[in-house]
């Protein structure tokens, strides 16, 4: 994969994120930025985090504030709502990632976008920093699903599956050759049942 990593203050449109990232050591990734850059509302927002120790101080935090109230959790998620937003900010709890290994394992190009801080030397502010692949702003235009991946990196090939039937309702199709790694990647899942079907489904990353 091929990042385009630069500070954030070339991306203005990005500010609007700021007050979910004040106070902890989260970022944030994934579909957001595709409806910032289509100039379309956006309902939730994920945060992830590099270890459990910084999920858990995120979480307090969200909790003891008076603008947040908790809309639901699970083994994957704890959500909280916004009430000056009515965005749902989702703390990803299932998996803990530096920010660019996190995006990494995203299927799609249009997802594999990050907007984190950087800590900086000597004590001084962080740096605010995004990094995206560099495909992103073309297939976000194209309105293309590609997955860059070989086929034997393709981590939930069924979630993958799911979601490309979920993006086609806003417009977005995959490639051809996209369908083919899909495929390809689902015959190579050793003893295939239903049971994995419903897991893969539950695990993905979105």
């Amino acid at each position: 994969m091929i990042l385009i990593d630069e500070p954030a203050e070339n991306h203005l449109k990005l500010r609007q994120l700021d007050q979910y990232m004040l106070g902890h050591k989260g970022y944030i990734a994934g579909g957001v930025f595709k409806n910032i850059y289509n100039n379309e509302k956006y309902k939730d927002i994920d945060i992830f985090f590099e270890n459990e120790k910084d999920f858990v101080e995120a979480s307090i935090q969200f909790s003891n504030s008076p603008k947040y109230s908790l809309k639901y959790k699970n083994k994957k998620v704890t959500a909280y709502l916004n009430a000056d937003t009515n965005v749902v900010v989702e703390l990803i709890k299932h998996k803990f990632k530096s920010p660019l290994d996190m995006i990494d394992e995203f299927d799609f190009t249009i997802t594999k976008f990050v907007y984190y801080k950087e800590d900086a030397l000597d004590g001084e502010e962080s740096v605010w920093k995004i990094a995206y692949h560099s495909k992103f702003f073309e297939h976000l235009h194209m309105k293309r699903l590609v997955i860059d991946q070989e086929i034997n990196e393709i981590i939930l090939p069924v979630n993958s599956l799911n979601r490309m039937f979920r993006y086609a309702k806003y417009g977005y199709f995959p490639c051809r050759e996209t369908k083919g790694k899909i495929i390809e990647a689902i015959r190579e899942i050793p003893n295939f049942s239903e049971e994995l079907l419903t897991r893969e489904l539950y695990n993905g990353l979105d």
